[in-house]
């Protein structure tokens, strides 16, 4: 998938909730070997509001040059999609893993695209 992306010229950018220093999500994939797929990382530490304000995001497609009505902006939790609605990023909302097994889906976003 990743490598179909970025064949087809996708920007990949990750908005982290997380405190951490961006060198630490760096390494992070860099574990993974996926950071040869991503153009940008922005942590909650280099902006002034964390999620569900929309500073990382807009940040993160700033960094990019990718006008943000042009971003997907992929998340798992409600803070994510509520970012990425107010900075007027087109929201997917990933429903995986335990928190999500045994609730029905929570959040007020019909419009939403759930994956």
């Amino acid at each position: 998938l990743f490598d179909r992306l970025k064949e087809g010229g996708i920007k990949i950018g990750i908005a982290t909730g997380r405190m951490s220093k961006p060198e630490q999500e760096w390494d992070r994939f860099k574990r993974f070997g996926l950071e040869r797929f991503i153009d940008s990382i922005v942590t909650s530490r280099e902006v002034a509001s964390r999620k569900p304000a929309p500073d990382a995001i807009l940040e993160c497609a700033r960094r990019m040059n990718v006008p943000i009505q042009n971003c997907l902006v992929v998340g798992d939790t409600e803070d994510d999609v509520i970012a990425a609605r107010k900075a007027a990023g087109i929201p997917v909302a990933i429903l995986e893993g335990e928190d999500h097994k045994q609730q029905e889906f929570p959040w007020p976003y019909w419009r939403e695209k759930i994956i």
